[in-house]
């Protein structure tokens, strides 16, 4: 077997040759039996093989344990040369703390900690002491500012009886009712000097009073004598009779007015005449006669009254059939004048949409150049919000028509929107510019006040037209930065 598996495993090609040749020429028996033998060497070689792989394990294991010996006895070595240097170290402190201790009188065993501990308990007995003598001086200053109060309050308290024999029980106290009393009587003569400027003023009134009753008494006096009377009840008596002559010389005022009011002054000399020359009798009977001829007369107004009351509804009459028919030739008129001013509207109005339109297309077909690729440009940098950028001949700045038609001036844009058209127009020159050799376009830091969107319309646009031109563009924002390469996929990127 042995010899088998040696030329087999030295000389396959053989060994093998030879298999097969037997395989031919020997029977089944011989092949189950080589079959046989073929698994058991199979077996032998594994099983020699995997302990061939332990054996090498084995190996490898104690060369790693010898190589982590080493190490180990190399530490420990370090180990033990750090813990003498630490031992002599710790003998040179302890000499040293030991040293420190002697020279402040300090127990020889105390450790760094309980001398720690005793430093500040001795800092805390020094702050104590300290605040101690503090508290004695502030008790000192006490004690004199009670004694100078104790004696200020008995002098105090000297001057009321029932204040004084609070005093010993009770120092506040007895100040208390000595300063309630002093309220009472500042009270009292702040009062009094009220009652005494009030008097002052009355005897100044009452003063006064008598002056002006010794006027009026003189006045009475001398209006006395004047009339020639001796007793007030005469003077009341000749005044109550002023008094009714005044009432019938103001009835008889009235009366005149009521019976001369209107009256020229021929006719009141007349009346008077009248009541000169004739007696009563005599004017009743002419007042009859006057009377009844004042009523014949108002027949006649009456009857005159009703008479225009007549013609006056015939006049009104008139006078809305002429009103009826100048309503109805105006109302003709206005009819006529609406239907001429109805066809001048119309024509008015295809005029007006005639010319607006021919302006559009004057101002979409010969605008400048520049214009209408600044349209362009501005149409891509605000994905189709505002589609054309335009000027009106005679007015001074631009204006944008949006997507919806309307027209914007440019003042009345957002700071982003306006630097958009500021942007647009700079491109729109620059092409115009070098329409037959496309120049290198520079920007510096143009793209600052775009947000996020704006900036990215730009890049974008920015990639389109660097196809025709070379762009250079300079910033020192890292966003701007990536917005560039994330669309212009060629862009060099240059760090200055």
């Amino acid at each position: 077997m042995h010899q088998a598996l040696e030329a087999m495993v030295y000389e396959p090609q053989e060994a093998a040759a030879a298999l097969l040749a037997a395989k031919h020429h020997s029977s089944a028996e011989h092949l189950l039996a080589a079959e046989q033998a073929r698994s058991q060497l199979r077996a032998a070689v594994e099983a020699r093989l995997e302990t061939l792989q332990n054996s090498e394990r084995l190996i490898d294991n104690c060369s790693e344990l010898a190589r982590r010996l080493e190490r180990l006895r190399a530490h420990a070595a370090g180990r033990s040369e750090a813990a003498a240097a630490a031992a002599q170290a710790r003998q040179a402190i302890a000499r040293q703390w030991a040293g420190w201790l002697a020279a402040r009188s300090l127990p020889a065993g105390m450790s760094p900690a309980a001398a720690l501990e005793a430093f500040e308990l001795a800092e805390q007995a020094i702050q104590r002491l300290q605040q101690y003598d503090r508290l004695a001086a502030k008790q000192a200053a006490a004690g004199k500012q009670l004694a100078a109060f104790a004696k200020q309050a008995a002098e105090l308290c000297a001057h009321l009886d029932e204040a004084a024999a609070q005093l010993p029980a009770d120092p506040v106290l007895a100040l208390r009712l000595l300063h309630a009393e002093t309220r009472r009587h500042a009270a009292a003569k702040q009062e009094a000097l009220v009652i005494i400027a009030r008097r002052e003023e009355l005897y100044i009134t009452r003063q006064a009073d008598e002056i002006r009753l010794q006027e009026l008494q003189q006045q009475i006096d001398l209006q006395m004598d004047a009339a020639g009377l001796s007793s007030e009840t005469q003077y009341e008596l000749a005044l109550e009779h002023r008094r009714a002559l005044q009432e019938l010389e103001l009835e008889l005022s009235k009366l005149e007015l009521e019976i001369t009011a209107g009256m020229p002054e021929e006719m009141i000399a007349e009346l008077e005449e009248l009541y000169g020359t004739y007696d009563e009798e005599r004017l009743q009977a002419l007042q009859a006669q006057s009377q009844a001829e004042l009523d014949k007369l108002e027949e006649q107004k009456r009857e005159q009254l009703e008479q225009r009351g007549r013609l006056r509804q015939s006049l009104d009459h008139l006078l809305k059939e002429e009103e009826h028919q100048m309503l109805v030739s105006e109302k003709e008129m206005t009819v006529a004048q609406l239907e001429a001013d109805a066809e001048r509207y119309a024509i008015l109005s295809v005029s007006a949409a005639l010319i607006s339109r021919t302006k559009r297309i004057y101002e979409e077909e010969r605008q400048p150049v520049v214009l209408r690729n600044a349209s362009r440009f501005i149409a891509k940098l605000t994905d189709g919000k505002y589609i054309r950028v335009l000027t009106t001949p005679g007015e001074p700045g631009i204006r944008l028509e949006s997507s919806e038609r309307r027209l914007i001036d440019s003042t009345m844009l957002s700071r982003g929107t306006s630097e958009q058209v500021y942007l647009a127009m700079r491109f729109a020159l620059a092409e115009e510019a070098s329409r037959g050799s496309k120049l290198p376009l520079m920007l510096d830091d143009v793209f600052v006040n775009f947000d996020r969107k704006r900036l990215h319309a730009v890049t974008r646009l920015l990639a389109e037209l660097s196809g025709d031109r070379q762009i250079i563009v300079m910033t020192c924002h890292e966003h701007v930065r990536d917005a560039m390469l994330a669309h212009c996929k060629g862009a060099a990127l240059v760090q200055i």
